[in-house]
């Protein structure tokens, strides 16, 4: 009795899955194509740029510099050969 259940709850989730493909084709697919422009790289953001906030008025402020307080000695001395610093960027979109 058991069995047959099982078999029948197991048989409906796989004709609901064909269903669902089948009357719904590709529909993850849909996404509207768009163009930016050239994409290329903010000089001075090398290391650990992480955030970005964007204003309204096309103003975006960056961070950089990742700092996690449960770093590696290694992680420590190559922030200090490189030189790296934490900073804030301001980068104008228009």
């Amino acid at each position: 009795m058991l069995r047959g259940a099982v078999s029948v709850a197991i048989l409906a989730i796989v004709l609901y899955k064909i269903a669902e493909n089948v009357l719904r084709p590709a529909a993850e697919v849909n996404f509207k194509k768009h163009y930016p422009g050239e994409c290329r790289q903010v000089k001075g953001l090398d290391f650990g740029s992480e955030d970005l906030e964007l204003t309204k008025d096309g103003l975006a402020f960056i961070t950089s510099g990742v700092w996690f307080p449960p770093t590696t000695t290694a992680f420590v001395e190559f922030l200090k050969i490189n030189n790296i610093k934490g900073n804030i960027y301001l980068y104008d979109f228009k």
